[in-house]
């Protein structure tokens, strides 16, 4: 099982002990998190296609969401209508 660790945004940058996501997996691929504007939740791709949104204070998963068939490898909320959420996918071949 792999797990998610979180870092301060600011030097000296501190690992953040305290938050650990450890229920979902990105097996090797550059996967990227996001914040939302109030800083309450964290969308994440994954390696299973989907997207976990988790609150940030309890680590705790609000919601899964199948989004591809393939690697899900970045997420965004939009930077004024708080609940929506833009991904990509990993290209096939």
């Amino acid at each position: 099982m792999e797990t998610t660790l979180l870092s301060s945004y600011n030097p000296p940058f501190k690992l953040e002990k305290y938050k650990r996501y450890e229920s979902q997996g990105v097996s090797g691929f550059p996967i990227k998190s996001n914040f939302s504007l109030d800083g309450e939740k964290l969308a994440s791709g994954f390696s299973d296609g989907c997207i976990y949104l988790d609150d940030y204070k309890s680590s705790e998963l609000i919601r899964k969401t199948k989004a591809y068939k393939q690697v899900c490898i970045d997420v965004a909320f939009h930077p004024v209508i708080p609940n929506v959420i833009a991904t990509a996918r990993k290209a096939s071949r």
